[in-house]
């Protein structure tokens, strides 16, 4: 009888460490499943990240390059509105010279006209010169 207990022992001591031995065999397993699992999904997640650092990064790219068009285009602006008050100026001094010319040019024709209007036998006129307003006034005989 103690021969057969001892033989129950070492079978179920035999068992017991199969046992344990399988335990961690599939301990092992689900630890290797486990770790290849968050691998997996950490090796997405960076690649995910790193698509977005890439996406990220061309569009600042990108933005860059507007913003160096737009600065170009501004100075481009920035010059066409300076040549276009310079010629604005220009035309407005220009103006004012042939409206100045005018003003002389008719003032210049008025006092002709006076004049010739003077020396003529009958006319309107403030020849007079009294300075009291226009009168008729017979000039020569008649």
């Amino acid at each position: 009888m103690y021969q057969q207990q001892s033989e129950i022992d070492r079978l179920i001591a035999h068992h017991t460490e199969k046992e344990r031995s399988e335990m961690e065999q599939i301990q092992k397993q689900n630890t290797m499943r486990m770790m290849t699992a968050v691998n997996e999904s950490l090796t997405k997640r960076l690649k995910t990240k790193e698509d977005e650092y890439l996406k990220i990064g061309r569009l600042n790219w990108m933005l860059e390059e507007k913003v160096k068009s737009l600065n170009i285009e501004n100075q481009i602006l920035k010059e066409l509105v300076q040549t276009n008050e310079a010629t604005a100026n220009a035309l407005r001094n220009k103006l004012q010279q042939v409206l100045a010319q005018v003003q002389q040019q008719q003032h210049h024709h008025f006092d002709s006209d006076a004049q010739s209007y003077c020396g003529s036998n009958y006319v309107e006129s403030d020849c007079g010169g009294d300075g009291g307003g226009w009168r008729r006034v017979m000039v020569g005989g008649g």
